[in-house]
């Protein structure tokens, strides 16, 4: 997640009316097979909703969650040269933080990675949750992490990102037709330093009404 500033954290919202954007289901498509030995059938599955069902649920790096994904992206880099992550150690401490934050998007994306090194059947479906929460981060992220490079070329893989690709136009389309509104994750304060702030996307799902949001510090 890349929305971190000492002082704050403005969220820009596109809000579009019901009906429109993908949502031929809430649920998300099945499972991957890993490296892709194992079998799988995700393209003929409905797609995920995009977004989320509150502008909230993407405080999750600050949230219930925080701690158990430490843990994840601790055991997630190598501890030595030439040394590999401890993918178990990753998937476990990524299915912790799910327990405490089921919407919490950077635990899915990393689980898919380390089920997708472990060869463990699940990947796609968590990467499709990710990536329908959060688009336009994370289906390219999809698309060039080396850690996905061997899987993509796998029909699983193939078949999974170009889902993908469909959730994040349906994405652009909803931040094409949206109305822009200005939302917060707390009180305004001014940065801490002058210059400029990190800033990142998000995107959101309201009911009735459909929202992709843009999170970034004034």
């Amino acid at each position: 997640m890349n929305a971190r500033s000492g002082a704050c954290l403005t969220a820009l919202a596109l809000a579009v009316a019901a009906g429109c954007g993908n949502r031929d289901a809430a649920s998300p498509p099945g499972a991957s097979g890993g490296s892709g030995s194992a079998a799988v059938t995700v393209d003929d599955q409905p797609l995920p909703a995009v977004g989320v069902d509150a502008v909230t649920r993407f405080g999750f790096v600050y949230g219930a969650g925080e701690s158990a994904f430490a843990k994840a992206t601790a055991a997630a880099k190598p501890k030595g040269k030439g040394a590999s992550p401890d993918w178990a150690a990753v998937a476990t401490a990524c299915e912790a933080t799910l327990a405490k934050d089921a919407h919490h998007g950077e635990a899915h994306y990393l689980l898919a990675v380390a089920l997708i090194q472990l060869d463990r059947p699940g990947a796609a479906a968590h990467l499709e949750t990710a990536i329908a929460q959060d688009a336009l981060e994370l289906a390219p992220r999809a698309a060039n992490d080396d850690r996905l490079a061997a899987w993509r070329a796998t029909p699983a893989g193939k078949a999974t990102l170009a889902r993908a690709q469909r959730l994040e136009a349906a994405t652009l389309e909803l931040a094409r037709r949206g109305v822009v509104i200005l939302g917060r994750r707390g009180p305004f304060r001014w940065p801490n330093k002058a210059g400029s702030q990190w800033s990142t996307t998000r995107a959101a799902r309201s009911t009735p009404s459909t929202s992709t949001r843009a999170a970034t510090c004034a």
